[in-house]
């Protein structure tokens, strides 16, 4: 048996803006997805394939396919999951072995709602067994920056960027203690980022036109990247929001959950705006503690993984 891990994803800045070349701030979860491959001789008298099962973090299964290793076509499967068809293509004929069947099993560690990454995890786990490009199988196969990937990838906290359609990723650190104050509060609701990002793409077309939002993104980006101190950080996060938010015409967390913005108080979405994540500070989280106890709230350093 061979295994594979590969950890989720917060996007801290960069929604939306990520994919006109803004610079976007990620980091690596403690929880991920793992990989189990199983390589065993097929039995007599019966054809060569390829099964795959996927596990929720409760253990449930909620995907399952068999594919034929002869005919390249898929036998059953329990989902419309068109995205396994294009992987499949992409897979070299010459990488499977002869006589051998294939039994690929995938375990989610965090919810499928967190937004914490599950396609992500599951396209680099992929690309490592069956040795493809994981940015040319995201790509093709889900859309979107390829920044969820890179963390996927590389484990460690990324300064990303895509210019002209090159992948760019350095790694940046920021201290525990300027976070220790911080909370994500999971909202339960998926949005998936590539969707959301297809409804603004009109004015995301905009964004790198008008210089002025261009110009105040990239000075509040250096300002995040460059604090050392949390009000700084914390500063810069809301200028972040504000201007998004005036560019996009998206609603801040403030207007969306009827909530008023406080002294230092700190309350942003992480990732696709309008559902996923919150990230709160210890102040705005204590003001409202009643509005947001619905909320899956958990410590930030106790989420993301250390670097």
């Amino acid at each position: 048996m061979q295994s594979y891990f590969a950890p989720g994803k917060v996007m801290l800045t960069g929604e939306y803006a990520v994919l006109k070349g803004l610079e976007a701030f990620a980091f690596p979860t403690k929880q991920g997805q793992w990989l189990d491959v199983f390589v065993y001789d097929t039995p007599k008298d019966t054809q060569p394939t390829l099964t795959y099962n996927a596990a929720n973090h409760q253990g449930e299964t909620w995907l399952s396919a068999s594919y034929d290793l002869l005919e390249f076509k898929w036998i059953e499967s329990s989902y419309d999951a068109d995205f396994l068809s294009k992987i499949m293509e992409m897979v070299r004929n010459d990488f499977w072995q002869e006589g051998k069947s294939y039994r690929l099993e995938t375990r989610l560690e965090f919810d499928r709602n967190a937004g914490l990454g599950s396609s992500s995890t599951f396209i680099s786990l992929i690309s490592r067994f069956f040795r493809l490009d994981p940015f040319q199988v995201q790509r093709e196969v889900f859309g979107g920056s390829g920044y969820d990937v890179a963390i996927a990838e590389v484990g460690k906290s990324l300064r990303f960027s895509l210019v002209n359609d090159s992948v760019h990723f350095r790694q940046w650190e920021i201290s525990e203690e300027l976070t220790a104050d911080w909370y994500i509060a999971f909202i339960g609701s998926k949005i998936d980022s590539r969707e959301s990002s297809k409804e603004v793409s009109d004015k995301l077309d905009l964004l790198w036109e008008d210089e002025f939002y261009k110009s105040q993104l990239e000075h509040v980006s250096r300002l995040i990247a460059e604090a050392n101190n949390t009000m700084v950080l914390e500063t810069g996060l809301e200028m972040y929001q504000t201007l998004l938010s005036q560019l996009l015409e998206l609603k801040r967390p403030y207007e969306t959950l009827g909530l008023k913005a406080i002294p230092r108080g700190l309350c942003k979405w992480l990732g696709a705006w309008g559902g996923d994540m919150l990230l709160v500070n210890k102040i705005f989280l204590e003001q409202y503690e009643a509005e947001l106890n619905e909320f899956n709230i958990q410590p930030w350093n106790e989420v993301i993984a250390k670097q």
